[in-house]
């Protein structure tokens, strides 16, 4: 099976697949490509234009967590709670980690002070949220490093 992760250098989602990847001792090949001017053949298979994108074989996969998913489906050992409550919490907290994404980014393109101290603000309340859920161990389920670990 031959897997490529294709990104650009500083992709943030993209750093989500390369830790699954590495945590489940999978080889891949990574593509840097210019997102600004991607290539033809780029453009060709990701139907959003967007990174990351994962080609396994002949196959291209979009979407950062959906990438992460395949590749734990594909892995010997799950990266996920055996417990289906605690997975799905998980899977909540992921998505919610999606949306910090966002906020920083928004951040970033802030035109005026008070857009950027209204998107700091949505920022500040999510990861403030966030640590009220978070316990005190390592990783957010105990002692284990798990799918949510990496996303975050």
């Amino acid at each position: 099976m031959n897997i490529e992760l294709i990104s650009f250098k500083l992709c943030p989602f993209a750093q989500r697949a390369i830790i699954v990847l590495k945590k489940q001792n999978i080889n891949y090949d990574i593509t840097y490509i210019n997102i600004m001017d991607p290539p033809d053949w780029f453009k060709k298979v990701s139907p959003l234009g967007q990174v990351p994108l994962l080609k396994i074989d002949n196959e291209a996969i979009f979407e950062a967590t959906v990438i992460s998913e395949l590749i734990n489906d594909i892995s010997e050992k799950s990266l996920h709670p055996t417990n289906h409550i605690e997975k799905a919490k998980n899977r909540s907290w992921i998505e919610f980690s999606s949306n910090i994404l966002t906020d920083l980014f928004k951040i970033i393109s802030a035109t005026d002070k008070e857009s950027f101290e209204q998107e700091k603000n949505s920022l500040f309340n999510k990861l403030t949220y966030l640590e009220k859920i978070k316990n005190n161990n390592t990783f957010f389920n105990d002692n284990d490093f798990l799918m949510i670990d990496a996303t975050y």
